[in-house]
Protein backbone atom coordinates (compact mmCIF):
# COMPACT_ATOMS: atom_id res chain seq x y z
CA UNK A 1 0.00 0.00 0.00
CA UNK A 2 2.68 2.27 -0.37
CA UNK A 3 2.24 5.18 -2.82
CA UNK A 4 1.25 8.67 -3.60
CA UNK A 5 -2.23 9.68 -3.15
CA UNK A 6 -3.43 13.67 -3.98
CA UNK A 7 -6.41 14.09 -1.22
CA UNK A 8 -8.84 16.25 0.04
CA UNK A 9 -6.00 17.65 2.87
CA UNK A 10 -3.05 17.64 0.36
CA UNK A 11 -0.63 14.87 -0.82
CA UNK A 12 -0.58 11.40 1.05
CA UNK A 13 2.81 9.45 1.40
CA UNK A 14 1.40 5.99 2.53
CA UNK A 15 3.65 3.01 4.29
CA UNK A 16 1.81 0.46 6.04
CA UNK A 17 2.80 -0.30 9.90
CA UNK A 18 4.04 -3.64 10.97
CA UNK A 19 4.86 -5.36 14.03
CA UNK A 20 6.61 -3.31 16.24
CA UNK A 21 6.99 -5.27 19.51
CA UNK A 22 6.44 -3.41 22.31
CA UNK A 23 8.89 -4.48 25.03
CA UNK A 24 11.51 -3.30 22.48
CA UNK A 25 10.89 0.37 22.32
CA UNK A 26 9.13 1.92 24.98
CA UNK A 27 5.80 3.66 23.84
CA UNK A 28 1.98 4.10 24.38
CA UNK A 29 0.39 2.28 21.45
CA UNK A 30 0.66 -1.17 21.36
CA UNK A 31 -2.71 -2.67 20.25
CA UNK A 32 -4.53 -5.75 22.69
CA UNK A 33 -1.83 -8.21 20.80
CA UNK A 34 1.37 -6.36 21.42
CA UNK A 35 1.71 -5.02 17.78
CA UNK A 36 0.63 -2.23 15.84
CA UNK A 37 -0.72 -4.46 13.13
CA UNK A 38 -2.46 -2.37 10.82
CA UNK A 39 -2.26 1.59 9.92
CA UNK A 40 -0.47 3.74 7.51
CA UNK A 41 1.48 6.61 8.01
CA UNK A 42 0.98 9.91 5.59
CA UNK A 43 2.30 13.29 5.36
CA UNK A 44 -0.53 15.52 6.95
CA UNK A 45 -0.60 19.06 5.52
CA UNK A 46 -2.95 20.96 7.67
CA UNK A 47 0.45 20.01 10.26
CA UNK A 48 2.88 20.99 7.36
CA UNK A 49 1.24 24.61 7.12
CA UNK A 50 1.35 24.96 10.98
CA UNK A 51 5.33 24.06 10.69
CA UNK A 52 4.70 21.13 12.87
CA UNK A 53 7.45 18.99 12.29
CA UNK A 54 7.85 16.43 10.63
CA UNK A 55 3.87 16.61 9.26
CA UNK A 56 3.63 12.71 9.58
CA UNK A 57 0.32 11.47 11.05
CA UNK A 58 -1.27 7.57 11.35
CA UNK A 59 -4.66 6.76 9.82
CA UNK A 60 -6.07 5.61 13.07
CA UNK A 61 -9.08 4.37 11.20
CA UNK A 62 -7.06 2.13 9.72
CA UNK A 63 -5.82 0.98 12.82
CA UNK A 64 -6.86 -1.74 15.61
CA UNK A 65 -5.85 -0.07 18.37
CA UNK A 66 -8.05 -0.15 21.43
CA UNK A 67 -8.92 2.71 23.74
CA UNK A 68 -7.82 0.29 27.18
CA UNK A 69 -4.50 -0.18 25.60
CA UNK A 70 -3.25 2.63 23.90
CA UNK A 71 -1.82 4.01 27.40
CA UNK A 72 -3.33 5.08 30.56
CA UNK A 73 -5.49 8.10 30.73
CA UNK A 74 -5.34 8.25 26.79
CA UNK A 75 -8.42 7.50 24.28
CA UNK A 76 -8.11 6.35 20.44
CA UNK A 77 -8.39 10.62 19.85
CA UNK A 78 -5.00 10.89 21.16
CA UNK A 79 -3.34 8.56 18.49
CA UNK A 80 -2.83 11.19 16.15
CA UNK A 81 -0.63 13.10 18.85
CA UNK A 82 1.08 10.31 20.08
CA UNK A 83 2.51 8.82 16.67
CA UNK A 84 3.44 12.32 16.16
CA UNK A 85 5.61 12.31 18.97
CA UNK A 86 6.88 8.80 17.71
CA UNK A 87 7.97 9.66 14.67
CA UNK A 88 9.22 13.10 15.11
CA UNK A 89 11.57 11.28 17.42
CA UNK A 90 12.21 8.70 14.87
CA UNK A 91 12.99 12.00 12.55
CA UNK A 92 15.11 13.62 15.02
CA UNK A 93 17.62 10.84 15.41
CA UNK A 94 17.62 10.88 11.33
CA UNK A 95 18.94 14.38 11.52
CA UNK A 96 21.43 13.37 14.04
CA UNK A 97 22.75 10.24 12.30
CA UNK A 98 23.46 12.72 9.24
CA UNK A 99 25.11 15.06 11.48
CA UNK A 100 27.44 12.65 12.86
CA UNK A 101 28.59 11.75 9.58
CA UNK A 102 29.78 15.10 9.17
CA UNK A 103 30.87 16.47 12.58
CA UNK A 104 31.89 13.03 14.26
CA UNK A 105 30.74 11.35 17.47
CA UNK A 106 32.82 13.30 19.86
CA UNK A 107 30.65 16.76 18.78
CA UNK A 108 27.31 15.32 19.92
CA UNK A 109 25.71 15.85 22.85
CA UNK A 110 24.08 13.42 25.51
CA UNK A 111 20.68 14.01 24.27
CA UNK A 112 21.88 12.74 20.52
CA UNK A 113 23.10 9.93 22.12
CA UNK A 114 19.72 9.28 22.98
CA UNK A 115 18.04 9.64 20.12
CA UNK A 116 20.47 7.70 18.08
CA UNK A 117 19.78 4.70 20.51
CA UNK A 118 16.44 5.10 19.52
CA UNK A 119 16.74 5.07 16.06
CA UNK A 120 18.67 1.87 16.24
CA UNK A 121 15.85 0.54 17.65
CA UNK A 122 13.43 1.92 16.07
CA UNK A 123 15.47 0.79 13.01
CA UNK A 124 16.32 -2.51 13.80
CA UNK A 125 12.73 -3.59 15.51
CA UNK A 126 10.54 -1.53 13.74
CA UNK A 127 11.45 -1.00 9.99
CA UNK A 128 12.67 -4.21 9.62
CA UNK A 129 9.78 -6.91 9.94
CA UNK A 130 9.50 -10.20 11.83
CA UNK A 131 10.71 -13.44 9.75
CA UNK A 132 7.43 -14.03 8.59
CA UNK A 133 6.43 -10.48 7.29
CA UNK A 134 9.83 -11.23 4.97
CA UNK A 135 8.32 -14.05 3.74
CA UNK A 136 7.38 -13.71 -0.13
CA UNK A 137 3.34 -14.57 -0.67
CA UNK A 138 4.48 -17.90 -1.89
CA UNK A 139 6.78 -18.94 0.73
CA UNK A 140 3.97 -17.94 3.23
CA UNK A 141 1.26 -20.32 0.60
CA UNK A 142 4.42 -23.45 0.67
CA UNK A 143 4.76 -23.12 -3.07
CA UNK A 144 8.62 -22.99 -3.38
CA UNK A 145 8.78 -24.16 -6.87
CA UNK A 146 8.33 -21.29 -8.66
CA UNK A 147 10.70 -19.10 -11.28
CA UNK A 148 10.91 -14.88 -12.00
CA UNK A 149 10.47 -13.91 -15.21
CA UNK A 150 11.84 -10.12 -16.47
CA UNK A 151 9.75 -9.98 -19.30
CA UNK A 152 12.17 -7.36 -21.69
CA UNK A 153 10.90 -5.88 -25.11
CA UNK A 154 12.15 -7.71 -28.20
CA UNK A 155 14.65 -5.52 -29.90
CA UNK A 156 13.32 -6.05 -33.42
CA UNK A 157 9.56 -5.39 -32.91
CA UNK A 158 7.21 -1.90 -32.84
CA UNK A 159 4.39 -2.80 -31.09
CA UNK A 160 6.11 -1.11 -28.17
CA UNK A 161 5.23 2.45 -26.65
CA UNK A 162 7.20 5.09 -25.03
CA UNK A 163 10.84 6.52 -25.35
CA UNK A 164 13.71 3.98 -25.87
CA UNK A 165 15.01 5.91 -22.59
CA UNK A 166 12.43 5.06 -20.20
CA UNK A 167 12.69 1.41 -21.65
CA UNK A 168 16.27 1.27 -20.17
CA UNK A 169 15.89 2.82 -17.52
CA UNK A 170 12.86 0.20 -16.33
CA UNK A 171 14.72 -2.29 -17.22
CA UNK A 172 17.20 -1.44 -15.58
CA UNK A 173 15.02 -1.17 -12.48
CA UNK A 174 13.03 -4.05 -12.67
CA UNK A 175 16.40 -6.07 -13.69
CA UNK A 176 17.85 -4.87 -9.76
CA UNK A 177 14.27 -5.31 -8.28
CA UNK A 178 14.52 -8.85 -9.37
CA UNK A 179 17.54 -9.27 -8.07
CA UNK A 180 16.52 -8.08 -3.98
CA UNK A 181 14.27 -11.16 -4.16
CA UNK A 182 16.48 -13.98 -3.23
CA UNK A 183 15.60 -15.94 -5.83
CA UNK A 184 17.47 -17.04 -9.28
CA UNK A 185 15.43 -15.11 -12.19
CA UNK A 186 15.62 -15.02 -15.94
CA UNK A 187 15.33 -12.35 -18.69
CA UNK A 188 13.57 -13.01 -21.40
CA UNK A 189 13.25 -10.49 -23.83
CA UNK A 190 9.88 -10.22 -25.90
CA UNK A 191 8.05 -11.47 -22.52
CA UNK A 192 7.31 -7.36 -21.97
CA UNK A 193 3.58 -5.92 -22.37
CA UNK A 194 3.58 -3.04 -24.83
CA UNK A 195 3.56 -0.68 -22.91
CA UNK A 196 6.53 -2.01 -20.28
CA UNK A 197 8.58 -4.39 -18.90
CA UNK A 198 7.24 -6.51 -16.29
CA UNK A 199 8.78 -8.71 -13.54
CA UNK A 200 6.31 -12.11 -13.36
CA UNK A 201 6.20 -14.80 -10.96
CA UNK A 202 5.57 -18.11 -12.82
CA UNK A 203 4.58 -21.05 -10.40
CA UNK A 204 4.69 -24.94 -11.05
CA UNK A 205 1.62 -27.00 -9.97
CA UNK A 206 1.38 -30.32 -8.33
CA UNK A 207 1.62 -32.13 -11.85
CA UNK A 208 4.46 -29.74 -13.31
CA UNK A 209 2.11 -27.08 -15.60
CA UNK A 210 3.25 -23.46 -15.64
CA UNK A 211 1.51 -20.83 -14.44
CA UNK A 212 2.00 -16.64 -14.23
CA UNK A 213 0.32 -15.89 -10.94
CA UNK A 214 2.27 -12.53 -9.43
CA UNK A 215 3.28 -9.87 -11.81
CA UNK A 216 4.30 -6.43 -11.58
CA UNK A 217 4.54 -4.78 -14.85
CA UNK A 218 6.00 -0.99 -15.71
CA UNK A 219 3.27 1.26 -17.88
CA UNK A 220 4.26 4.12 -20.07
CA UNK A 221 0.95 4.15 -21.66
CA UNK A 222 -1.92 5.24 -19.67
CA UNK A 223 0.14 8.24 -18.35
CA UNK A 224 0.34 9.53 -21.39
CA UNK A 225 -3.30 8.78 -22.65
CA UNK A 226 -4.92 9.87 -19.66
CA UNK A 227 -2.29 12.86 -19.69
CA UNK A 228 -1.23 12.69 -15.86
CA UNK A 229 0.76 14.81 -14.63
CA UNK A 230 2.48 16.10 -11.67
CA UNK A 231 4.31 18.92 -9.88
CA UNK A 232 7.89 17.97 -8.83
CA UNK A 233 10.50 20.21 -6.96
CA UNK A 234 11.10 22.11 -9.92
CA UNK A 235 7.74 23.58 -9.54
CA UNK A 236 7.04 22.20 -13.02
CA UNK A 237 4.64 19.25 -14.57
CA UNK A 238 6.40 16.08 -14.92
CA UNK A 239 4.73 12.65 -16.14
CA UNK A 240 4.19 9.76 -14.07
CA UNK A 241 5.02 6.05 -14.78
CA UNK A 242 2.18 3.78 -13.74
CA UNK A 243 2.90 0.44 -12.26
CA UNK A 244 0.46 -2.43 -12.16
CA UNK A 245 0.88 -4.77 -9.34
CA UNK A 246 -1.08 -7.93 -9.55
CA UNK A 247 0.61 -10.06 -6.57
CA UNK A 248 -1.89 -12.78 -7.30
CA UNK A 249 -2.57 -12.51 -11.10
CA UNK A 250 -5.98 -13.56 -12.15
CA UNK A 251 -7.83 -14.57 -9.25
CA UNK A 252 -9.74 -17.57 -10.51
CA UNK A 253 -6.39 -18.92 -11.93
CA UNK A 254 -4.95 -18.60 -8.18
CA UNK A 255 -6.98 -20.02 -6.48
CA UNK A 256 -7.27 -23.01 -8.65
CA UNK A 257 -3.69 -23.33 -8.77
CA UNK A 258 -3.86 -23.04 -5.00
CA UNK A 259 -6.62 -25.39 -4.00
CA UNK A 260 -4.72 -27.59 -6.32
CA UNK A 261 -1.88 -27.52 -4.61
CA UNK A 262 -3.22 -28.39 -1.26
CA UNK A 263 -5.72 -30.58 -2.41
CA UNK A 264 -8.00 -29.31 -0.14
CA UNK A 265 -6.32 -29.63 2.85
CA UNK A 266 -5.67 -25.78 3.48
CA UNK A 267 -3.12 -24.82 6.33
CA UNK A 268 -4.60 -24.09 9.83
CA UNK A 269 -4.51 -20.04 8.82
CA UNK A 270 -5.54 -20.56 5.08
CA UNK A 271 -8.51 -23.29 6.23
CA UNK A 272 -12.09 -21.96 5.58
CA UNK A 273 -12.95 -23.91 8.83
CA UNK A 274 -9.80 -23.96 10.96
CA UNK A 275 -10.91 -26.13 14.15
CA UNK A 276 -14.13 -28.17 14.85
CA UNK A 277 -15.46 -28.95 18.01
CA UNK A 278 -17.84 -32.14 18.84
CA UNK A 279 -19.16 -33.27 22.02
CA UNK A 280 -19.05 -36.67 23.27
CA UNK A 281 -22.63 -36.28 24.33
CA UNK A 282 -25.64 -33.83 25.39
CA UNK A 283 -23.84 -33.75 28.87
CA UNK A 284 -21.01 -31.82 27.27
CA UNK A 285 -23.25 -29.21 24.89
CA UNK A 286 -22.80 -26.41 27.29
CA UNK A 287 -18.98 -26.68 27.47
CA UNK A 288 -18.47 -27.60 23.78
CA UNK A 289 -20.24 -24.02 23.65
CA UNK A 290 -18.19 -22.29 25.77
CA UNK A 291 -14.77 -23.58 23.78
CA UNK A 292 -16.81 -22.23 20.00
CA UNK A 293 -17.70 -18.95 22.03
CA UNK A 294 -13.72 -18.54 22.75
CA UNK A 295 -12.58 -19.70 19.12
CA UNK A 296 -15.10 -17.34 17.54
CA UNK A 297 -14.17 -14.43 20.61
CA UNK A 298 -10.47 -14.55 18.64
CA UNK A 299 -11.72 -14.47 14.79
CA UNK A 300 -11.13 -18.13 14.71
CA UNK A 301 -13.41 -19.84 12.16
CA UNK A 302 -14.93 -22.65 13.90
CA UNK A 303 -17.65 -25.14 13.55
CA UNK A 304 -19.93 -27.02 16.75
CA UNK A 305 -20.96 -29.75 15.98
CA UNK A 306 -23.80 -31.34 18.53
CA UNK A 307 -26.00 -33.54 16.13
CA UNK A 308 -27.27 -36.78 16.92
CA UNK A 309 -24.87 -38.74 15.17
CA UNK A 310 -22.22 -40.78 17.18
CA UNK A 311 -18.86 -39.31 18.33
CA UNK A 312 -17.01 -42.06 16.24
CA UNK A 313 -19.25 -40.98 12.99
CA UNK A 314 -18.63 -37.32 13.43
CA UNK A 315 -14.70 -37.71 13.88
CA UNK A 316 -14.33 -39.43 10.33
CA UNK A 317 -16.96 -36.91 8.99
CA UNK A 318 -14.16 -33.95 10.25
CA UNK A 319 -11.22 -35.83 8.69
CA UNK A 320 -13.06 -36.35 5.14
CA UNK A 321 -13.85 -32.60 5.52
CA UNK A 322 -10.09 -32.04 5.96
CA UNK A 323 -10.62 -29.77 9.54
CA UNK A 324 -7.05 -29.04 10.33
CA UNK A 325 -8.24 -29.33 14.18
CA UNK A 326 -10.64 -31.27 16.04
CA UNK A 327 -11.42 -30.94 19.33
CA UNK A 328 -13.24 -33.34 21.41
CA UNK A 329 -14.83 -32.78 24.93
CA UNK A 330 -16.71 -34.22 27.33
CA UNK A 331 -16.74 -34.39 31.36
CA UNK A 332 -13.75 -34.78 32.17
CA UNK A 333 -12.53 -31.86 30.23
CA UNK A 334 -14.90 -29.77 31.44
CA UNK A 335 -13.77 -30.83 34.86
CA UNK A 336 -10.75 -30.26 34.49
CA UNK A 337 -10.36 -27.31 32.05
CA UNK A 338 -8.99 -29.03 28.59
CA UNK A 339 -9.59 -30.43 25.22
CA UNK A 340 -9.14 -33.39 23.51
CA UNK A 341 -7.26 -32.73 20.47
CA UNK A 342 -7.75 -34.55 17.00
CA UNK A 343 -5.03 -33.73 14.23
CA UNK A 344 -5.84 -33.92 10.29
CA UNK A 345 -3.31 -36.44 8.66
CA UNK A 346 -2.85 -37.85 12.72
CA UNK A 347 -5.56 -41.08 13.33
CA UNK A 348 -5.90 -40.94 17.04
CA UNK A 349 -6.02 -38.72 19.69
CA UNK A 350 -2.81 -36.21 20.78
CA UNK A 351 -4.26 -36.28 24.28
CA UNK A 352 -5.32 -33.42 26.54
CA UNK A 353 -4.40 -29.57 26.18
CA UNK A 354 -5.48 -26.75 28.41
CA UNK A 355 -8.32 -24.94 26.51
CA UNK A 356 -6.92 -21.06 27.14
CA UNK A 357 -3.33 -22.25 25.98
CA UNK A 358 -4.44 -24.29 23.46
CA UNK A 359 -7.29 -21.93 21.96
CA UNK A 360 -4.17 -18.48 22.16
CA UNK A 361 -1.78 -20.79 20.08
CA UNK A 362 -4.18 -21.83 17.50
CA UNK A 363 -5.30 -17.98 17.27
CA UNK A 364 -1.22 -17.06 17.20
CA UNK A 365 -0.86 -19.74 14.06
CA UNK A 366 -3.48 -18.13 12.54
CA UNK A 367 -1.96 -14.65 12.33
CA UNK A 368 1.21 -15.26 11.81
CA UNK A 369 -0.07 -17.64 8.78
CA UNK A 370 1.84 -20.70 10.40
CA UNK A 371 5.22 -19.37 11.67
CA UNK A 372 4.55 -19.97 15.05
CA UNK A 373 2.77 -23.53 15.09
CA UNK A 374 0.24 -25.75 17.29
CA UNK A 375 1.68 -28.97 15.93
CA UNK A 376 5.44 -28.07 16.96
CA UNK A 377 4.10 -26.24 20.18
CA UNK A 378 2.28 -29.24 21.80
CA UNK A 379 2.94 -32.74 19.88
CA UNK A 380 6.39 -32.51 18.22
CA UNK A 381 6.79 -36.32 18.45
CA UNK A 382 3.63 -36.44 16.55
CA UNK A 383 4.79 -34.64 14.25
CA UNK A 384 7.81 -36.95 13.63
CA UNK A 385 5.37 -40.14 13.50
CA UNK A 386 3.54 -38.49 11.00
CA UNK A 387 6.62 -37.28 8.97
Amino acid sequence: RAGRVEGRNGSITQFPILTMPNDDITHPIPDLTGYITEGQIYVDRQLMNRQVYPPINVLPSLSRLMKSAIGEGMTRRDHGDVSNQLYANYAIGKDVQAMKAVVGEEALSSEDHLYLEFLDKFESKFVSQGPYENRTIFDTLGMTDFRVRVGLRDPDATKYVGEADCWDRAESACREAASTLGVPFSEEPGEAAFYGPKIDFVVRDVIGREWQLGTVQVDYNLPERFDLSYIGADNKPHRPVMIHRAPFGSMERFCGVLIEHFAGAFPTWLAPEQVRVLPISDKSADYAARVQADLRALGLRSHLDNSADRVQNRIRLAAEDRIPWTLVVGPRDEENDTVSVRMRGIPKDLGCVPREQFVRALHEESTTRGHHSVAAQFFPEAIEESS
